[in-house]
């Protein structure tokens, strides 16, 4: 997998589930919120709170899924409340997202996977991640 200064990534719940693709390393952030227009997210990003959680994948070397945990707490309370109310709307989709039982992890919010260097730095996914990945990402 060739890339020029783009980072190789799977996100999950952005077009579909486990699609791979190529993103600026600096849109990082926009892309995990669901932002395309990078004009638009500057104008409303003192309104989304940011965050980047990481979790290391078991078994995996340098292999990570990376999710905002303020959007994870929303999508918790969004299905808190329908499990509530029992209201039933078509729109949301309260399937998980990613599922990890080494960690007792469960996620319902939008994640990407990558690799993470020594130093913290997001790296691309290389030959043969993808399966590995995957196999912690719901269908």
């Amino acid at each position: 997998m060739k890339n020029d200064n783009r980072l190789i990534i799977v996100t999950q719940f952005f077009y579909g589930n486990q699609m791979m693709t190529a993103i600026d390393p600096d849109h990082f952030d926009a892309f995990m919120l669901g932002w395309l227009n990078m004009e638009l997210f500057n104008e409303m990003k003192d309104e989304e709170k940011i965050d980047r959680t990481v979790i290391r994948l078991p078994g995996s070397e340098n292999l990570v899924l990376v999710y905002n945990r303020y959007k994870e707490e929303d999508r918790l309370r969004s299905l808190q409340e329908f499990i509530q109310t029992v209201r039933i709307n078509k729109r949301d989709r309260f399937n998980p997202s990613a599922v990890i039982p080494e960690l007792g992890i469960v996620l319902y919010s939008r994640c990407i996977a990558c690799r993470m260097g020594e130093d913290g730095e997001l790296l691309s996914l290389k030959e043969g991640d993808y399966e590995k990945v995957c196999k912690y990402l719901t269908a």
